[in-house]
């Protein structure tokens, strides 16, 4: 019973060490004791664990925690075994702070049945990251421990697959048109870290463009002067592994597209067309895939070539000239800057017209012109940028000479009333020294609207003069026209405001008279209304006086101060 008693007790302990070791895996997690040295556990050590079937599903990889470590650096390494030296290249490195990571097979670190090895070292310092082999180097060694021994693992067998394509697509009932803004662009494969591409003249099977390239996707800028505008190519591609273009995949299925750069069909003006008035609008059907086009006109010896992102374009001074003969032509260009083109159109012809004179004048030959509105206007000149104005009195004296604007309508600054003759020529530069219209005239009168029968008080800036004073009050205001205005409103007080107001007091004192009997209240107020008009009369009566003695005439209030 001793000897049972003894061995049962031993089992149990042995049970119980195993079970509680402070390093028993469970599963790939550790238990909830930690460990001093670092343990790794999953995946198996030489598993093939690292799948590519499914690029979204992760690998794991985990070890046990130890004690008081903030973090781990992760590392995985492979060695070339079949150079002369063997070299040991790291593809992933990074600090960890959890006891387990998981790798993504997108991340494209790993080729294809491949051998690599993984190992893990602790940080026990805050925010340490040189640990393992730095060890004791740059990171003191109470603060780092070495790496743990390795494990190793082998990746699947990588197959790469033809890839499907994207664009430009092939349709058996319409062919794409490209230009240099469009790209190749197929179903990327996840491994690949290049591509090859083939294209081919569609008609003669001729192998016009080929090479490797890590771009996705492939611009057709890059490979655009291998190819000849208006025409058809195929193309197809396939993936490679690494980027020097090694261990390839199948080449994809074919699809055609078309290059853009057709001859354009020229619309207006037609040809041999004759008078054309400036601006003039040159227009074209649109060509499929264009990005942009170049327009070339010819005269005499001199031509020039413009370039436009539509299918039209106004020309006008100083493009283009009137009674000058062009010839034009348009070629489609692949790119926006127009260098990459087609052929030109045959060329069209036509002829631009002399301006022609102004029309329409406002207010109309032999007209009356107010003085409330002071402004001239004809209608536009076609083509015209400039005008060039001149206006006379009725006995031909010049008023205003020769002035160049820009706009159809004028503003004149006349005072005087009377008749006018006025002339307007169209322009095409700001000098009017060349390419000038003919000359139109007119007459008008300048005239002002019936005067008011009250001009109120100020005495400037009005449509109409009142011929009962000495001044004008069509004149613009200035400084005199403050003392007219003080003279006014002394008038209008004196001999108007005054009178009224002694109608009132003689009123009032009949009131106060009939009611009141008592004449000793009535004294003061004609007393105070006597001395207040006296004042007024005095001091304008005085100040004239003054004047008149130092030459200055009885109408001071009109000089031109």
């Amino acid at each position: 019973m001793e000897n049972f008693s003894k061995l049962f007790l031993f089992s149990f302990f042995a049970v119980f060490f195993i079970f509680s070791s402070p390093c028993k895996a469970d599963g790939c997690v550790c238990g909830s004791n930690t460990c001093s040295s670092i343990q790794l556990f999953c995946p198996d050590d030489g598993a093939t664990s690292f799948s590519f079937s499914d690029p979204e599903s992760p690998s794991h990889f985990c070890w046990c925690k130890v004690d008081n470590a903030k973090s781990y650096i992760f590392k995985i390494t492979f060695t070339y075994y079949y150079m002369e030296t063997s070299d040991v290249y790291v593809v992933h490195e990074s600090p960890i702070e959890d006891n387990e990571v998981f790798i993504l097979p997108y991340f494209n670190i790993f080729a294809g049945n491949t051998l690599y090895e993984w190992q893990v070292a602790p940080c026990f310092g805050e925010g340490s990251t040189n640990c393992g082999d730095s060890c004791g180097t740059t990171t003191h060694y109470t603060l780092c421990a070495d790496f743990s021994p390795k494990r190793s693992f082998t990746t699947e067998e990588l197959e790469l697959v033809a890839p499907e394509l994207i664009s430009p697509g092939s349709s058996p009932s319409s062919l794409p048109i490209v230009n240099t803004l469009d790209s190749l662009i197929w179903q990327r494969s996840w491994w690949a870290g290049s591509f090859i591409y083939e294209i081919k003249d569609k008609d003669a099977n001729i192998l016009v463009s080929s090479g490797a390239t890590t771009s996705f996707p492939l611009s057709l800028k890059r490979i655009w002067p291998s190819l000849s505008p208006n025409n058809t190519y195929s193309w197809k591609i396939k993936n490679c592994l690494y980027e020097d273009s090694d261990n390839c995949g199948p080449f994809s299925s074919e699809w055609k597209f078309k290059t853009t750069g057709a001859v354009p069909t020229l619309s207006s003006p037609p040809d041999n067309s004759e008078d054309k008035m400036l601006p003039v609008k040159l227009d074209w059907q649109d060509v499929p895939g264009a990005a942009s086009y170049n327009y070339k006109l010819s005269y005499g010896h001199t031509s020039f070539t413009g370039k436009t992102l539509s299918s039209e374009v106004t020309l006008s001074y100083p493009q283009i000239k009137t009674l000058e003969t062009y010839q034009w032509e348009v070629r489609s260009c692949a790119d926006k800057e127009g260098s990459l083109c087609g052929n030109w159109s045959s060329d069209r012809e036509f002829t631009t017209a002399k301006l022609g004179a102004p029309s329409e004048p406002n207010p109309s030959d032999g007209g009356l012109l107010y003085t409330y509105n002071q402004s001239l206007s004809w209608k536009k000149v076609p083509g015209a940028n400039f005008y060039q104005y001149k206006i006379d009195s009725y006995e031909g004296t010049t008023i205003i000479d020769e002035t160049i604007v820009s706009s159809n309508f004028i503003i004149i600054p006349f005072s005087e009333l009377g008749e006018y003759s006025w002339f307007v020529q169209a322009c095409l530069d700001k000098e009017c020294e060349e390419d000038i219209g003919d000359t139109a005239g007119w007459t008008f009168t300048y005239d002002e609207p019936t005067p008011p029968a009250q001009f109120g008080i100020v005495p400037c800036d009005r449509d109409s003069d009142n011929p009962d004073t000495p001044w004008n009050e069509r004149d613009s205001c200035e400084i005199k026209h403050i003392f007219i205005t003080a003279k006014t409103i002394l008038d209008f007080v004196m001999w108007r405001a005054v009178p009224m107001a002694l109608v009132v007091l003689v009123i009032t004192t009949f009131i106060k008279s009939y009611f009141l009997m008592d004449p000793a209240s009535i004294k003061p107020l004609w007393k105070t209304a006597g001395e207040g008009y006296l004042i007024i009369f005095l001091a304008w009566t005085t100040i004239t006086f003054i004047l008149k003695i130092f030459g200055i005439s009885e109408e001071w209030w009109i000089l031109p101060f």
